[in-house]
């Protein structure tokens, strides 16, 4: 297992927003913006696990979008799924709109245009998670099946702490 662990507070203030843009970007090809850029505080602990990444994240509100033309130019073959620990967080994907609270799980297709920001305006206290990158190949359902999942809210109980229990206690940065 290869891994990684960021944190802002090792970073310039003046350079803080610049730094994890450009270390998201590594994995994301999303635009980022943040009302919070000028004093940013962020961490992430990424962990390689052969094909499967898992990174805990704790980040102040941050907004992150994919547009129609960068998701067709960057198709990476993953889905992202995200265990959200505490805040809010309101998606659009695959033609629909969902929020998300603390114990709830959601997955996105990265070849698809995206929309992911805090679900309010103003929200200064973190937003904590455990996202979890897999190809598709891992995942043994066609994606018309799975259509109906990308983008919503998945509860963490019941099937959903399935999926949740393995990553849920992460040691977040």
């Amino acid at each position: 297992m290869l891994g990684t662990v960021f944190h802002t507070r090792d970073v310039p203030v003046a350079d803080r927003f610049d730094y994890w843009r450009e270390l998201v970007g590594r994995t994301r090809s999303s635009d980022m913006s943040s009302p919070h850029a000028r004093d940013f505080r962020a961490g992430m602990r990424l962990m390689e696990l052969g094909p499967v990444t898992v990174w805990p994240t704790s980040v102040l509100p941050t907004r992150y979008r994919l547009s129609p033309r960068r998701a067709r130019r960057n198709d990476t073959g993953l889905y992202h799924l995200t265990l959200l620990l505490d805040g809010e967080l309101t998606l659009d994907h695959t033609g629909g709109t969902d929020t998300f609270g603390p114990g709830d799980l959601h997955m996105v297709d990265d070849s698809q245009p995206y929309d992911l920001r805090p679900s309010r305006d103003g929200a200064c206290h973190a937003v904590r998670g455990v996202g979890v990158d897999f190809p598709k190949a891992l995942l043994p359902l066609p994606a018309h099946r799975l259509q109906h999942v990308l983008g919503r809210r998945l509860p963490g109980e019941g099937t959903g702490a399935l999926l949740s229990r393995p990553v849920r206690n992460p040691e977040l940065p």
